[in-house]
């Protein structure tokens, strides 16, 4: 919701000019939530993906589950878009958009804008997806094998590349491929702080005090209100992402021993919040387009209604109909590869039990 109220941009009077341009100046920070979920990201695939299992996940298992996911309603968002706002793309930016790679090497971090904008930031998070599905063949240490991938990408080849490590996300290094600047940027650290934050949370989960969960918790809060009220800098893995991730260890564990209780309307909001992140931009430009500007206060604040409402309600039908159909279907198509890795083991043991049964 923070990203919408970035991108929707608008102006909201209240009791003095001070108090407004205070309004607007947080307003216009609402590129923070894209560190937070980044570092949220890292969590929940730890979390569910390994910490909360017996055993990790099969690797061919998560990328079905994360495709499926991810790419359809991704891919129909942007179809959607390039149809919709009538930009002038070519089918190389609508390929690149579809397959997440970055649309030039050059705007650190976002590497050009696709088709529907929010789409840089998947393109992150299917390279995260990318290194966590191969961390999975080490199973136990898969953890251990996502972090140190990371640091390879981010810290070791910049070291080799004759440049010192770096926390900065506009670094931008000399590589051959927007891709490869896309893996290595400090950015990408941002996974790592989920994933270690799920580590702390599995060992310490039901064995924290709550003074300490009160002061993490406390703190988290603080750094992110100061940082909303003070930062101006852009996306940062130190000023950012560490605060997101103290913010979101004092949640879970809050949350866990009983403090934080999430009310029903912030579960439906973290129900649909990936098809608002997908479409928010898209109703936002068309808004912007179609509706005269407003005028008075009145009128202000009843398109801010009038965009929050239209917002929630498409985003709640393409959850609906869209993006949960999606991940039944990766759903559908584990099952499937699991029956029919059933009915060939059950095949393959008939053929040995024949081959046994003939005289030597």
């Amino acid at each position: 919701m923070y990203v919408f109220l970035f991108h929707a941009k608008n102006q909201l009077p209240l009791w003095s000019e001070d108090a407004t341009a205070t309004l607007t100046s947080i307003m216009n920070r609402g590129f923070m939530g894209v560190d937070v979920f980044f570092v949220i990201s890292g969590f929940i695939l730890a979390w569910v993906g390994v910490l909360s299992r017996k055993q990790p996940d099969s690797a061919l298992n998560f990328a079905i589950k994360r495709f499926f996911r991810v790419a359809p309603p991704y891919w129909l968002s942007t179809i959607l878009a390039a149809y919709l706002l009538l930009q002038s793309n070519t089918m190389e930016d609508l390929a690149k958009s579809l397959l997440f790679y970055p649309r030039n090497g050059n705007e650190t971090p976002f590497y050009g804008y696709p088709i529907n904008g929010v789409g840089w930031t998947l393109n992150y998070e299917m390279f995260f997806y990318a290194l966590f599905c191969g961390a999975l063949f080490f199973r136990r240490y898969a953890l251990l094998a996502v972090l140190v991938a990371i640091g390879v990408c981010t810290m070791l080849v910049p070291v080799i590349l004759g440049t010192s490590i770096s926390f900065d996300p506009y670094r931008n290094l000399e590589l051959s491929r927007a891709y490869f600047r896309m893996a290595t940027n400090p950015l990408v650290m941002e996974f790592a702080l989920g994933v270690l934050c799920a580590m702390a949370y599995a060992k310490y989960r039901g064995r924290t005090p709550r003074a300490i969960v009160s002061i993490l918790l406390t703190a988290g809060l603080g750094l992110m209100t100061w940082r909303i009220m003070a930062h101006s800098d852009g996306h940062s893995v130190l000023k950012l992402g560490l605060p997101a991730a103290v913010l979101l260890l004092g949640a879970v564990f809050a949350e866990d021993t009983g403090m934080l209780k999430i009310p029903k309307t912030a579960v439906w909001l973290g129900e649909i919040s990936f098809s608002i992140y997908l479409v928010h931009a898209i109703i936002v430009i068309i808004i912007r387009a179609k509706m005269p500007v407003p005028l008075g206060i009145a009128s202000q604040y009843g398109k801010f209604a009038c965009d929050l409402g239209i917002l929630l309600l498409v985003s709640y039908y393409w959850h609906r109909w869209i993006e949960a159909p999606s991940a039944d279907l990766g759903y559908y198509f584990i099952a499937l590869f699991q029956r029919l890795r059933g009915a060939l083991g059950e095949c393959t043991a008939r053929h040995r039990k024949t081959l046994n049964a003939w005289p030597k």
